[in-house]
């Protein structure tokens, strides 16, 4: 080989090392292989090797997700409701906490305008549109829809979630001007969607004009939901005499259209009006939960996926959403465990919600599949077994999938269909029938409120699968389901009053046990739900589904880092103004005199408290020098406000002899201290200055005290304390 010849070869492989290398650094930088830390969630090795004890076993130091509640869809009573004499009674069932089972969220469809199609086989599911065909809006329509929202409102209160969600966009932007996919003969033809991507944008003014209409009439809007099991046809069909049926609205959209529809809507609706009172667009509703392989999984890798093929597409829909929607349907719990399984392996940062589901007849999966193929007219599935095996459901989505929120398909439902909590009667009002259903749901809505923690728990019987929550007021709840023949009990330790309630062949939701401390054996009979209430104030730390990311207030020569917690609107509102107005308040300068660097620790996160500190340098370029600069601020989460240091714990002699006492045992300060504060006297004086700052830990009093420039601004120490 001549030398020429070798130096060439020699340079090819360099560049194409060097290509490689550069490869792989725009791979990374790009964030294709994505760097972000993977969330995980901490194990419980006393809750894991409690098995066959009969005891329950609660481990308040492990936690899951923090919960936004359960609710149910008014799809599609509610059109009718809204016009009887009793429909408030009718709703108590869903939302009075003391007459029914206390939902929280209500998930009310924003109709396509199909009311009136007479190829809807049922005539109450279509549905009125507040878009014109014009393009105006009309809100007075769709009135007795409303008129149950209002009611929901009014028997949950102020504080109640509202989902909108589509079905279908409006018929005035269809291709077919129907509220459904139009019927093809060739069952083999490629599935279409019915909404051409021109039309995306005026699809996304009407969710829009919506959200903003009962955000302004009152509602707490959290969520609009445009897309819903777009994975299915939701084409009509032809009949044998040529003519064509369908069942209800829907949209098929591929992977890529509703990535597309999503590039639209996120625009619109990022920092926007809608936005800032509180309401996001979701993620498309997945009509199963299954893992990789599954179509849920292609949608979800071409909405969030960070693969060559969509890095470069989706990066805004990424940083926009944070939870992804699922459906119970179809999926076993080994299903979702394939699912929760690809989940943290390829989106570990995002929460789970299960959005829907009902005990549709030809699921396998709904543990009742065997009693609905024994009734050859059909079934509404009443009785306890179809309750207990909801309940299965249930306790599966929130243990196996994490979900935050669980809803069910139907408050309310007509005929015999195992898809209703409540049967009515449209020929008479007075009819009403509550399922088993209603009062299994019940055991979880009606004790486990929004903002309650799930922690690690086990019943110590191996037949006996639960789950527990510590509420924001500090209660406990552990509900225990008992999808067997056989009764079961198992002994739980209560360190103060407790209460017990049952739903059963004979229970609906009672309150069958109450009383004070001590160990309580709780008696869980055949095929029923159990919840036991524990009212002795419990403290968890939040689950690291809390997640918090970095933000920062910059202009200048100003940089203050500071944290945006999720889900926490009003703390988020309360540190973003810190950050914004610290440098004002406290040099009075003209920013561009002043230098300021903080940068932020989270000291204490759980259901009580949120304590920051901050810390950095401030410097003003006509001073002599630039000072070390230490604040520390506390949001009181329960009640929703900052507070101070003395609103948690008492500054008096004790609190100051035990802080002199800690900055004395530090031997690397202990002198300089001294020469400052010569006792705990003196030290009381700085601690009841605003020069002070006080922040919290789990266990302890963290002390920031004044002392001169030239050892530093301030030193610090921590009081063991419990707070």
């Amino acid at each position: 080989m001549t030398k020429g010849r070798r130096t060439k070869i020699i340079l090819t492989a360099s560049a194409a090392v060097l290509l490689a290398v550069l490869c792989t650094g725009l791979y990374i930088v790009f964030g294709v292989v994505g760097m972000e830390k993977k969330r995980t969630y901490a194990q419980s090795t006393v809750v894991e090797n409690n098995i066959g004890t009969g005891r329950t076993v609660l481990d308040t130091d492990v936690t899951y997700q923090t919960m936004n509640g359960f609710g149910a869809s008014a799809c599609w009573w509610s059109q009718d409701v809204g016009t009887w004499e009793n429909h408030e009674e009718i709703l108590s069932y869903l939302y009075d906490s003391e007459k029914g089972i206390g939902l929280n969220i209500y998930r009310y469809n924003l109709g396509a305008g199909s009311k009136g199609d007479v190829h809807i086989l049922t005539e109450n599911r279509g549905t009125e549109c507040f878009l014109n065909a014009d393009g105006t809006y009309d809100f007075t329509k769709d009135a007795a829809a409303q008129t149950c929202l209002a009611d929901a409102k009014r028997l949950a209160g102020d504080d109640l979630r509202v989902t909108l969600f589509c079905n279908s966009a409006p018929v005035s932007m269809t291709l077919d001007g129907a509220g459904y996919g139009v019927p093809n003969h060739d069952e083999n033809a490629p599935w279409v969607t019915n909404l051409d991507g021109k039309n995306y944008g005026v699809f996304t003014d009407y969710c829009y004009h919506s959200a903003e209409y009962f955000l302004d009439a009152g509602y707490r809007v959290t969520d609009v939901s445009p897309i819903n099991e777009p994975q299915y046809s939701w084409a009509a069909w032809y009949n044998e005499d040529g003519s064509y049926s369908v069942n209800q609205e829907g949209c098929h959209f591929s992977k890529t259209e509703a990535t597309a529809l999503y590039d639209t809507m996120i625009r619109k609706f990022k920092d926007s009006k809608v936005e800032n009172a509180g309401c996001k667009i979701s993620m498309f509703e997945s009509g199963s939960a299954e893992g990789k392989g599954s179509a849920c999984a292609a949608y979800l890798d071409c909405t969030l996926g960070k693969g060559p093929k969509y890095v470069f597409k989706n990066q805004a829909l990424r940083q926009y959403f944070d939870t992804v929607s699922l459906h119970s349907y179809w999926s076993s719990a080994e299903t979702k465990r394939q699912a929760a399984a690809y989940l943290a392996d390829k989106y570990s940062n995002y929460d789970v919600v299960c959005t829907e589901y009902c005990q549709m007849t030809n699921d396998e999966n709904t543990g009742v599949f065997d009693l609905i193929s024994k009734e050859p007219n059909g079934t509404n599935g009443m009785t306890i077994e179809y309750g207990t095996a909801m309940a299965q459901v249930i306790l599966d989505d929130l243990t196996i999938l994490n979900a935050k929120e669980w809803d069910w398909w139907l408050g309310c439902s007509y005929g015999v269909y195992p898809d209703g909590l409540v049967y009515i009667n449209a020929d008479d009002h007075k009819d009403i029938k509550t399922s088993k259903r209603l009062w299994c749901l019940g055991n979880f809505s009606k004790f486990i409120d929004e903002g309650a923690v799930r922690v690690a728990c086990s019943s110590g019987v191996e037949a006996l699968p639960c789950c527990a929550f510590v509420n924001p007021d500090g209660s406990t709840v552990v509900v225990y389901v008992n999808n067997t023949e056989a009764d079961t009990q198992t002994v739980l330790s209560c360190a103060d009053s407790y209460s017990v309630y049952t739903t059963s062949e004979v229970h609906d939701l009672s309150k069958t046990a109450e009383g004070t401390a001590g160990d309580v054996t709780v008696s869980v009979p055949a095929k029923s739900v159990v919840t036991v209430v524990m009212n002795e104030p419990v403290t968890v730390r939040l689950p690291s589904s809390a997640l918090f990311e970095d933000n920062s207030h910059t202009n200048s020569t100003v940089a203050v880092l500071y944290p945006v917690f999720k889900d926490m609107q009003t703390v988020n509102d309360w540190i973003a103004d810190f950050a914004a107005s610290y440098a004002e308040k406290t040099y009075g300068a003209d920013y561009t005199d002043l230098e300021l660097s903080l940068k932020y620790t989270v000291k204490r996160f759980d259901s009580k408290y949120i304590s920051i500190v901050f810390e950095g340098t401030g410097n003003v370029r006509t001073a002599a020098h630039p000072n070390s600069v230490f604040v520390a601020k506390t949001f009181d989460l329960q009640n929703q406000k900052e507070v101070n240091p003395t609103d948690i714990c008492t500054i008096d002699t004790h609190f100051a002899q035990e802080a002199y006492t800690a900055f004395c045992k530090d031997t690397s300060i202990a002198a300089e201290f001294q020469h400052i504060y010569p006792n705990a006297d003196a030290l009381l004086k700085a601690l009841q200055t605003e020069d002070t700052q006080i922040y919290f830990t789990e266990n302890s009093v963290g002390v920031s005290v004044p002392v001169p420039h030239a050892i530093g601004d301030h030193m610090e120490t921590k009081v063991p304390m419990a707070v």
